[in-house]
């Protein structure tokens, strides 16, 4: 009976230790990740790093059938990179595919698809490999849009402060460049993981519930509350666009979205 209690003492004993382990490596787990949110949100990083694929769309708006450009960086170099337009309810649209050069590099010469339909919200392109894994986006109006630099003016430009939050979280939309006078509708593409899908997926969500006015330089101020739908665990920043709703003028910026 002795060395059975012996046994259970240090069977116990053990127990203890193994479960001491577990939950020094769950907090050590949690404080590192908490750490790492506090210093990208303290020091304003951004989760499109200089690694991240990035996309640029040339120009930004157009109508159906008109050609226009895309070009991305960042890329795997040697990886197939499809470039697709949103199907909504149908199927996406693929624009066309490139290979990355050795600087990971793509480019693509596609038209506005003819089932594009002139609407408030833009669409979002995206180009990616590796069946989604790593991708990159990017806001397009359909209609006749300017987002490009006047002779004499600025072209229309948006800017966060902070540029990074949590969902729920207050932060200050400035714009410069807008035609005095003008209304505007702010939208924000929120990503959300689809657990049934397996895969990422994004809404436009429109941020004013009033219709915003240009004042006479050509700018407006707006407090914005990021959406509780948004992912912290999306690994890029989702972009933010504001439009006239008059179909002048629209610009795009972009905000990454941390945890708690």
């Amino acid at each position: 009976m002795a060395s059975e209690g012996s046994g259970g003492t240090a069977f116990r004993r053990l127990m203890a230790w193994l479960t001491g382990l577990v939950v020094s490596a769950v907090i050590t787990t949690a404080v590192g990740v908490w750490v790492t949110n506090a210093i990208q949100q303290e020091s304003g990083e951004q989760k499109n790093s200089a690694d991240a694929p990035e996309i640029s769309v040339d120009p930004g708006a157009g109508e159906a059938g008109q050609p226009f450009e895309v070009t991305g960086s960042a890329f795997a170099p040697g990886e197939k990179v499809e470039l697709y337009w949103p199907g909504g309810a149908a199927e996406d649209i693929i624009l066309g595919t490139d290979t990355a050069d050795a600087e990971g590099n793509v480019s693509f010469s596609p038209t506005v698809p003819d089932s594009a339909e002139v609407r408030a919200e833009p669409y979002m392109l995206f180009a990616q490999y590796n069946d989604g894994a790593n991708r990159a986006q990017r806001a397009f109006m359909v209609g006749e849009w300017d987002s490009q630099e006047d002779e004499g003016e600025s072209a229309p430009a948006l800017s966060l402060a902070p540029g990074n939050g949590s969902p729920g979280s207050l932060t200050t939309l400035t714009a410069t460049g807008f035609t005095p006078g003008e209304l505007i509708d702010v939208y924000w593409y929120s990503n959300r993981y689809d657990e049934a899908g397996g895969g990422w997926y994004g809404e436009w969500l429109q941020m004013n519930t009033e219709t915003v006015l240009v004042d006479e330089t050509g700018g407006f101020s707006l407090t914005l509350q990021v959406p509780a739908e948004s992912d912290p665990g999306y690994p890029y920043a989702e972009s933010i666009v504001a439009a006239g709703s008059d179909g002048q003028d629209y610009a795009e910026t972009s905000y990454s979205v941390y945890g708690e």
